[in-house]
């Protein structure tokens, strides 16, 4: 499993629940690295969580790096974490419903947001905590070893 996030606090908590319950991030390849460094600032995570921080906010960059991520042969699945955050952050909706397609996301919002993000993103997986993610997908983990 690989693991993008815009916020690195995030990914590094699903990290940590995954592999303490028995789910297992993906090593990423050394030719996913390398091209994770080239559109990366210095200062973020590279390798796996990957934090994209602000440079996530551009989507066109979020949207290479989860392809990138998808085509690492170590990779089996993509996680996005998200957390509403303040405005200048926010991840419009029509960007979010193209941006996503078979990926697995967490997104932490007040319920009425998350239940409207439900209908509009029927293409991907979506939790609304990263303990209820990190769990299943470390169980799904264990169903397929």
């Amino acid at each position: 499993m690989a693991v993008a996030t815009i916020q690195a606090g995030l990914g590094i908590v699903f990290a940590d629940l995954l592999e303490s319950n028995g789910g297992k991030l993906a090593k990423l390849s050394s030719k996913t690295i390398q091209k994770l460094r080239e559109l990366l600032p210095p200062l973020t995570l590279r390798e796996n969580p990957v934090d994209l921080s602000f440079s996530g906010l551009d989507f066109l960059r979020l949207k290479t790096i989860l392809e990138i991520l998808k085509k690492d042969e170590n990779v089996d699945a993509v996680v996005f974490c998200y957390a509403l955050a303040p405005p200048a952050w926010v991840v419009p909706e029509d960007v979010m419903k193209s941006l996503f397609r078979n990926e697995i996301v967490v997104y932490i919002s007040d319920r009425e947001d998350f239940e409207r993000k439900k209908r509009t993103m029927a293409d991907c997986i979506l939790f609304d905590s990263i303990e209820r993610a990190a769990l299943a997908l470390a169980r799904l983990t264990h169903a397929f070893n």
